[in-house]
């Protein structure tokens, strides 16, 4: 027999298409909230034999909502290329009730769990090996080399010093090439001039040092 195919419950519909309202005007400054919401719809098409693979809760848990099962986790790992797709599927898929879409931080705690979780962890493994390198005299053109070969892509590293900034504790011959790094992650190796205030304010401790 046949499995009946669940649908999404048409209030979490309409509060999904306030939240792509929300995403436009807060993060996405170049998109619209309809481009957005379309982009949504077109996750849940294309990962329906996921996303619609079970029952919507009741009612919106803080436990279920920040808690990722191995079939998330499968799912998200099925195919690297799509990785970012896949965790917003997830996250949306797990925000989802039968009264609605999340509640309010709903998907923030979602997000923040995941990222505690399952990015943290990768990072750090960037930052420890940045910071045992930082204790030698080598340069920070020699650190960023090293952390190339064996992390291969200067956007995580950038991604793994933005993010752990200020939450790690370095002294200041390590914070000086901490910030050189990030000069070279911007120059030398090319990559787009970026938004993160932590990645700027880093960089003007080297003006300071003038």
């Amino acid at each position: 027999m046949e499995r009946k195919k669940l649908k999404l419950p048409k209030v979490a519909l309409v509060q999904l298409a306030s939240a792509a309202e929300g995403a436009a005007s807060e993060y996405f400054k170049d998109k619209k909230a309809r481009e957005i919401f379309k982009g949504y719809l077109r996750l849940m098409d294309k990962y329906s034999d996921y996303f619609f693979s079970d029952p919507w809760p009741k009612k919106f848990d803080y436990k279920y909502v920040t808690t990722f099962t191995q079939k998330d986790l499968d799912f998200i790992d099925e195919n690297e290329d799509e990785y970012i797709d896949r965790v917003i599927t997830v996250i949306m898929k797990k925000n989802v009730s039968l009264v609605g879409f999340g509640a309010k931080g709903g998907v923030f705690w979602s997000e923040q769990a995941y990222h505690k979780q399952f990015v943290v962890p990768r990072l750090k493994l960037v930052f420890e090996a940045f910071k045992e390198l930082a204790k030698t005299e080598v340069s920070a053109e020699e650190i960023l080399a090293k952390l190339k070969e064996q992390f291969e892509d200067i956007g995580f590293i950038h991604f793994s010093f933005t993010d752990l900034l200020g939450s790690e504790c370095l002294d200041a011959l390590a914070d000086l090439k901490a910030s050189e790094i990030l000069k070279l992650i911007h120059t030398k190796e090319g990559y787009p001039e970026c938004e993160e205030k932590k990645c700027k304010r880093q960089r003007e401790k080297l003006k300071k040092k003038v």
